[in-house]
């Protein structure tokens, strides 16, 4: 079951918890690229 909460994964409690969003995302294209053999 799905549960949908307000949380877009970006909430932290601590500052130094905090990957940069853009480096976030630059990881997750250079793994779907990777893992797409491209």
């Amino acid at each position: 079951m799905l549960i949908k909460t307000q949380r877009d994964g970006f909430v932290h409690p601590v500052s130094s918890a905090i990957t940069p969003e853009a480096v976030y995302r630059n990881r997750r294209e250079l793994m779907r690229l990777m893992a797409g053999g491209v």
